[in-house]
């Protein structure tokens, strides 16, 4: 007998169909609906990333993120995803039938809340679980809460999902390299530009550096082959400005918008122009932070290494699994400092992993007929100024106790900057000048194996810096804070058998801006250019014979320039900084005249120094007295970029 029921009644032989509908999915169906919902959320937190990195333009959304986020963002999420609800599942049969039926919605609402972390990063996680629950119940009972509809939409749509994941994975790691249509011009020496980062020209031991440490022997060394830029300057006091500069031959703030952004997409690269000339080209970096390839100057490279590939760094270009790395991390540390070094997201590179990678990339490359352009960043000068282990620490007192090492493991981060115990300030120093020695050492075995392979006679080597640190001048400590020249002022060699001079010091006062238009100059082949001038110019045109240490030529007319456009995101030496002020640009005339402009909120502060007296930047001389001077750099910077 058919019962028929009316406004929520079934008709007798359909209910058991409407109960097979609603009945709850087995296990094995749940851990695929997990992985499957898994790999929709990481698709579309992707998204929601790309969004929120097109409308910032900064690098922040991309620190700690691995070039193959495109891919491993899903597959984290659904490894996450499985992984959570695997316990869950495993006890679903023992369950009230109630409860099982809601475990859809669960999976649903745990898949949406990566999303929500990252477009809601302020809102607090229970908040954003509970409306992320509620969205859930809404899919679910669009799709049906049993496993029909269900089902059959995971069938069809999951081979379609893995398909475009291992493409993607694919695509990220095709080798590239240079075009085959793209002839070199013969005899094209390659080019090796090394970038020692946070290394300050004074704590060097080159020919008019002024160090007092034998710190840099072996740079010494190549200077003896080459060139010595006693008065170069970087174009920013911190890393990404100032490598924008390297990689465009632009000042920063034509480049790079605001304290954080991101090198400008339209603007040709070094790396670029060199692809163009038939050269195959490569970056290998160690500042994971401000010089990944989120920074935009990976662009034109045929291959760029950053971060390395570790479990961390995999699960971290996720958002929850960056949180987790993170509070793991934390945990760990708090209960024995490193502990767990393979759950840091953002590992140290110390320069033999460099040097390693480097000379892997020489030995595997597609094209070991074209010559080379080689961009290196070595990191081991930077904070916290402690060798790697094994290494040795070369000068003053090593950092032996608990104390000691606590202190310069939080020393970048720390207040209590404003007055430094005299004994401090020598551990900074003596573990900086250490740290300065072991990289030297570094960069000795690295041209020693390339002259063993026969390349470094064929090779323009140019070594740098992108900023220097202070140690208490004026006040202040670390970098990106002010526009001195304990933090601008940074060691220029460049080396090149044949065409550049041997053992000549040049103490023009020169901008590490013009070193893009310099390498493509020495590289001599026809091919796009980029601003600035060669440096080569200052030493064209010398009779040969010529003492060393010899002054260099007349100075440019050109004047140099540096900037920094605000504050950084922490506070270091308790907002005593002048950046704290307001932006700030520095120019410094042929005649050594440093004029600094500080945008206050108030006012405008000025400041002007004769560099040849003052060269440690003491004595104000900004003053009516100065003025017809002072209105000379005013009319300078109407213009800055010309």
């Amino acid at each position: 007998m058919t019962r028929s029921l009316e406004h929520g009644s079934c008709v007798a032989d359909d209910c058991p169909a409407r109960e097979a509908a609603s009945a709850p999915i087995s296990r094995l169906g749940l851990l695929g609906l997990a992985s499957w919902v898994g790999i929709l959320a990481g698709f579309l937190e992707l998204f929601a990333f790309l969004a929120i990195r097109a409308r910032s333009g900064e690098v922040w959304p991309y620190l700690g993120k691995i070039q193959s986020y495109p891919w491993t963002i899903p597959l984290v999420d659904a490894l996450l995803l499985a992984a959570v609800s695997s316990p869950l599942i495993a006890l679903a049969p023992r369950l009230p039938r109630p409860v099982r039926r809601e475990i859809p919605t669960l999976l649903v609402a745990l898949a949406m809340m990566p999303t929500l972390l990252m477009l809601f990063p302020g809102l607090y996680p229970g908040a954003l679980f509970l409306l992320s629950t509620g969205a859930a119940s809404v899919v679910v009972r669009i799709f049906g809460s049993g496993g029909r509809i269900i089902g059959w939409v995971v069938r069809v749509t999951c081979p379609g999902l893995i398909v475009i994941l291992i493409g993607l994975a694919v695509w990220r790691g095709l080798p590239a390299g240079p075009p085959d249509d793209v002839a070199p011009a013969t005899g094209a020496p390659n080019v090796l530009l090394i970038v020692m980062d946070t290394v300050r020209a004074d704590h060097t031991s080159l020919p008019g550096s002024g160090g007092a440490r034998p710190t840099t022997p072996q740079l010494a060394a190549l200077a003896r082959r080459g060139v010595t830029f006693t008065g170069a300057r970087s174009t920013a006091p911190w890393t990404l400005p100032s490598h924008a500069s390297l990689m465009t031959g632009r000042w920063p703030f034509e480049v790079v918008p605001g304290r954080y952004g991101a090198l400008d997409n339209d603007v040709p690269t070094l790396a670029e122009a060199f692809g163009a000339r038939g050269y195959d080209t490569v970056g290998i970096v160690a500042n994971t932070y401000y010089t990944s390839y989120s920074t935009g100057l990976a662009r034109g490279f045929h291959r760029y290494e950053d971060f390395p590939t570790t479990p961390a760094t995999v699960l971290a270009s996720a958002e929850v699994g960056g949180r987790l790395v993170d509070w793991l991390g934390s945990w760990a540390d708090a209960i024995r400092p490193g502990a767990l070094p393979w759950l840091r997201r953002f590992e140290r590179i110390d320069a033999d992993r460099i040097n390693r990678r480097f000379l892997s990339w020489l030995d595997r490359r597609r094209r070991p007929d074209r010559p080379f352009f080689a961009f290196l960043n070595y990191f081991d000068a930077h904070d916290p100024y402690v060798v790697p282990p094994g290494a040795e620490h070369r000068f003053g007192r090593p950092p032996a106790s608990k104390d000691d090492r606590s202190f310069l493991s939080d020393w970048w981060l720390s207040e209590g900057k404003e007055e430094v115990p005299p004994d401090r300030v020598e551990l900074l120093v003596d573990g900086y000048d250490s740290c300065i020695a072991h990289l030297d050492d570094r960069l000795g075995a690295l041209f020693r194996e390339l002259d063993r392979r026969g390349l470094l006679d064929e090779t323009v080597v140019v070594v740098t810096s992108d900023h220097g640190e202070a140690f208490g001048e004026h006040g202040l400590f670390g970098h990106g804070v002010s526009l001195y020249a304990d933090q601008i002022r940074v060691p220029l060699v460049i080396a090149a058998p044949g065409m550049v001079p041997e053992g000549l010091a040049i103490d023009d006062v020169v901008s590490l801006r013009d070193l893009p238009a310099t390498l493509l100059d020495l590289a001599g082949s026809p091919g796009p250019r980029l601003p600035g001038r060669s440096l080569a110019d200052s030493w064209r045109g010398r009779e040969a014979g010529e003492s060393e240490e010899r002054p260099g030529s007349p100075a440019p007319t050109s004047m140099v320039v540096a900037s920094v456009p605000g504050p950084d995101s922490v506070p270091p030496n308790e907002g005593r900084s002048p950046v704290f002020r307001g932006p700030m640009i520095a120019v410094i005339d042929p005649q050594s005249l440093k004029y600094i402009r500080t945008e206050g909120r108030d006012a405008i502060i000025e400041e002007l120094y004769d560099l040849q007296s003052d060269p440690g930047e003491q004595v104000n001389l900004a003053s009516p007295q100065a003025e017809p001077m002072l209105e000379r750099f005013r009319a300078v910077l109407a213009d800055p970029g010309g």
